[in-house]
C-alpha cells in the first residue's frame, strides 16, 4: 500500500509544486489551532490541567464536536498533551503565549492582518482599495512589535552617543518598551513618542509608565506625515 502511493506520487505531474504544497499544511494548521486557542482562553485555561468537559464548561463552548478537533490538533503539533483524560500545555509555543511575549500577538497579527491582505488582494489591486487595519489591530501590530526588541536594543547601544544628552523624536513608537533604551544610555536623554494609532499610544504610555521614564519621554497621538502636536519643535535625532 505505501509502496503504491509512492508509485503514485512520483508519477504525477508538478512533484516539486506538491510537496511544497503539502508542506504547507502544517504552518497553517499550527495558525488555526495557535488562534482559537489565544483568543477562546484555551491556552491561558491549560496553564493547569483539566478534563474536556471542564474546558467547555468554563470557556462556554458550544461546539463541543469543533473544540474535540481543535484539543486533537494541538495533541498533533504536541503543543498540547493529555494524561489520564487531563489536557495540558506542553510545546515551548503555547507556554510563551501564556506568558507576556510578543508572540501571542504576532500569531494574531498574521491571521487577522496578513491573512486577510492575502483574501483581499485582488480587489486592492484592482480597486485601487485600501484596507483600514489600524483600527482594530494597531495594539497587536504595537505588541508584535516587540519580538525585534534585542535587536533595537543592539542597533542603540552601538549607534546613540553615551556622553552627549539628545532630545528625540521617536515616529511609530509602537509598544514604546524600547524608549528605555535611550535612558538607559544616558539618563538625560528625552522626547516625543508619536504614534498615529490610538491603541499604540495607550500602550506606549503605559510602557513609559512602567519603566519610569515619564519625565524623559512623552507619547502623543499624532502622524508624522500630517504633524499638528509636534509642529515647530526642534530635535536631534529622529528615529521610527
Amino acid at each position: 500500500m505505501i509502496l503504491q502511493t509512492i508509485k503514485q506520487l512520483m508519477t504525477a505531474g508538478d512533484k516539486c509544486a506538491q510537496f511544497k504544497a503539502l508542506q504547507m499544511m502544517k504552518p497553517v494548521g499550527r495558525l488555526i489551532f495557535y488562534n482559537g486557542a489565544i483568543d477562546s482562553g484555551l491556552l491561558e485555561l491549560l496553564t493547569t490541567p483539566s478534563t474536556f468537559e471542564q474546558i467547555a464548561d468554563t470557556l462556554n463552548i458550544k461546539n463541543r464536536p469543533l473544540l474535540s478537533s481543535l484539543l486533537d490538533l494541538g495533541c498533533v503539533l504536541d503543543e498540547l498533551s493529555c494524561k489520564k483524560n487531563h489536557y495540558h500545555i506542553k510545546g515551548a509555543m503555547a507556554k510563551a503565549m501564556t506568558r507576556d511575549t510578543p508572540i501571542a500577538d504576532l500569531m494574531r497579527e498574521t491571521v487577522h492582518y496578513h491573512a486577510d491582505v492575502a483574501l483581499r488582494m485582488n480587489s486592492y489591486l484592482k480597486k485601487n482599495k485600501k484596507g483600514d487595519y489600524l483600527k482594530d489591530l494597531g495594539g497587536v501590530i504595537a505588541g508584535s512589535s516587540r519580538i525585534g526588541e534585542p535587536l533595537i536594543k543592539s542597533f542603540i547601544n552601538h549607534t546613540i552617543k553615551k556622553s552627549t544628552p539628545l532630545t528625540i523624536l521617536e515616529c511609530g513608537c509602537g509598544s514604546g518598551e524600547y524608549l528605555k533604551y535611550y535612558v538607559d544610555i544616558n539618563r538625560k536623554n528625552s522626547g516625543i513618542a508619536i504614534d498615529k494609532d490610538a491603541s499604540a499610544v495607550k500602550i506606549a504610555r503605559q510602557s513609559i509608565k512602567k519603566n519610569n521614564i515619564e519625565t524623559n519621554f512623552t507619547v502623543l497621538h499624532d502622524d508624522i506625515a500630517i504633524p499638528r502636536k509636534i509642529k515647530g519643535a526642534s530635535f536631534d535625532l529622529v528615529t521610527s
